[in-house]
């Protein structure tokens, strides 16, 4: 079963419906994309996620290390 889901809002009405989401399904893990109309604004989107998750920025370990939050 596919499962189409839309959650907009700020970034703690996010951070709530993701967890509501995550929940109601038992899901290990949940992928969360943003289309936004800039790079930067894709960034602004998930920092700002990030931080209403509190989540920090992951250590940067090896030459083929992103950088991400963790």
């Amino acid at each position: 079963m596919r499962r189409q889901l839309s959650l907009v809002g700020t970034g703690e009405q996010v951070v709530d419906g993701l967890r509501a989401l995550k929940a109601q399904t038992a899901a290990d893990e949940l992928t969360l994309v943003t289309i936004p109309w800039s790079h930067e604004a894709r960034l602004t989107s998930y920092r700002l996620i990030a931080e209403a998750a509190d989540l920090r920025p992951s250590p940067v370990i090896g030459p083929t290390a992103t950088v991400g939050y963790a």
